[in-house]
């Protein structure tokens, strides 16, 4: 698996509201994407795609009936967030500042020799500028 860098743990932070703010939480995440990329391995030649679990089961459909369309700050009118002609779903969504609270060095070092879990986190490891 390549080395994760700050570029990607800024997009996945953006993307799921999720703050890795220590080495242990982007060694989980590498975890995490180690188990899915095991989904890679699964043959699925000659099997149908499946578009609902609920196949079974009815999904109503409804004509499309065309309207006159919006005026754009009509539309963006009550949104808390905007971003260009987008909206910022959930409003907080937005692209966080960058500071480093981890050393991606570590972490990368950790998944080269396998171990478990994670070495401590930075803050636990420094005592007075000193490594404990």
């Amino acid at each position: 698996m390549p080395p994760i860098d700050s570029k990607l743990i800024a997009n996945l932070e953006r993307l799921s509201l999720v703050r890795f703010d220590s080495e242990q939480a982007v060694a989980n995440l590498r975890n995490a994407i180690r188990v899915a990329k095991r989904l890679e391995l699964v043959d699925t030649e000659g099997l149908e795609p499946m578009y609902t679990v609920w196949e079974d089961q009815e999904c109503p459909t409804f004509e499309d009936i065309e309207e006159e369309p919006l005026p754009i700050e009509e539309v963006f009118r009550n949104a808390p967030v905007r971003f260009d002609d987008f909206f910022v779903t959930p409003p907080g969504n937005v692209p966080l500042e960058s500071n480093e609270r981890f050393d991606l060095n570590v972490i990368n070092e950790w998944d080269t020799i396998g171990k478990p879990v994670a070495p401590q986190a930075k803050s636990t490891r420094l005592v007075e500028g000193k490594e404990k």
